[in-house]
């Protein structure tokens, strides 16, 4: 008899979001008047219960002029650097897309077949994880 088939679990990930990312920059930096904090409860609301991705707001990416921005990262995985991202219920519902095929992946890698449309036009970077 065969045992029956096991439900992939996909691995936590963790899901960075800066929140000091604003799309116009000609003023003075106000840390109440940012795109990043409305763009990062908007992820969160997108991502809900799901247990597979934790979003975790971050002071800065370093990323200021391709605002707004965010990384994804896993213990063992390769990590993602996003950038340029919109401010909107889209823009979070892309990137959570991703996410969760980044959580459901063994390595990190994402076949670049699978990648939500919309997303290849805000990918940054892709690091490799650390060596054992």
């Amino acid at each position: 008899m065969r045992s029956p088939m096991r439900k992939k679990i996909p691995m936590p990930v963790e899901l960075s979001v800066c929140t000091s990312c604003r799309l116009d920059r000609s003023g003075p930096y106000d840390a109440e008047k940012t795109d990043g904090k409305p763009f990062a409860a908007l992820v969160e609301t997108e991502v809900g219960e799901e247990s597979a991705i934790a979003v975790r707001r971050i002071g800065c990416l370093l990323q200021c002029t391709l605002a707004c921005s965010a990384g994804l990262t896993a213990p063992g995985k390769w990590s993602y650097a996003f950038a340029g991202l919109p401010p909107t219920a889209e823009g979070a519902a892309l990137l959570t897309a991703f996410a969760r095929l980044y959580a459901e992946s063994e390595d990190g890698v994402v076949p670049f077949a699978r990648w939500p449309q919309g997303i290849r036009a805000h990918f940054n970077a892709r690091l490799p994880p650390m060596s054992k």
